[in-house]
């Protein structure tokens, strides 16, 4: 049966990890950064008052990951866990930075092959025209030879 360790944050300012009664747990706690104490309240795991709140949180959800990972059964309060603060991560994963570049491409695509919807301003309509030149242009021939043509 796996062990339950609970990891809260006291009226101290510290933050106490209770439960761990084994060796691998209190290993991967002290790894996270807890001070191990012995004392008449048992074994227990605790962070310095001293130590930044942002500090706290983030040694406090790596210590529960650690554990998790370890298949122990951790309690960890809401205020101290990073990983519910974090951003919903994009249903694609790695790909999501891909999908987004082809959706801009798509609505490039869409806006130079739909005519406009307001009236052109003075840019759009140099833009516009730079384009048709540049297209009559990679079509004509060549002045300095008639049977070579520009591509």
């Amino acid at each position: 049966m796996p062990t339950s360790i609970t990891i809260t944050s006291e009226f101290s300012g510290s933050v106490v990890a209770k439960g761990a009664t084994d060796d691998l747990s209190a290993q991967l706690l002290r790894h996270a950064g807890f001070k191990q104490i012995d004392d008449w309240h048992g074994r227990r795991h605790r962070l310095s008052t001293t130590t930044p709140l942002a500090d706290q949180v983030a040694i406090a959800t790596h210590a529960a990951e650690m554990l998790r990972a370890a298949r122990y059964d951790v309690t960890l309060p809401p205020s101290l866990d990073t990983a519910r603060m974090s951003p919903p991560v994009h249903a694609l994963g790695p790909y999501a930075a891909g999908a987004e570049l082809l959706s801009i491409t798509d609505q490039i695509r869409a806006a130079e092959d739909s005519p406009p919807s307001r009236p052109m301003g003075p840019e759009m309509k140099t833009l516009r025209s730079t384009q048709s030149l540049s297209s009559r242009a990679s079509t004509t021939k060549c002045p300095a030879s008639p049977s070579l043509t520009r591509t």
